[in-house]
């Protein structure tokens, strides 16, 4: 019975870590989705910005 405990060990030892590496996994894909969706809304605030600079007639210099 000893030799099936430690069997049991080991393969609960193999699960946990699996479980681990799936939830680090899915932490990175959640970091990775909400930095995507930042970087969208940052977009979307700051090119109408960047047409009312680029068609302002104060800016012909920069061009």
């Amino acid at each position: 019975m000893s030799e099936e405990n430690q069997a049991l060990q080991r393969q609960l030892l193999v699960l946990q870590k699996q479980a681990k590496e799936l939830e680090i996994s899915q932490s990175k894909e959640q970091i990775e989705a909400k930095l995507h969706s930042k970087y969208e809304a940052t977009m979307r605030r700051e090119r109408p910005w960047l047409i009312r600079f680029l068609i302002s007639p104060n800016n012909v210099g920069f061009l």
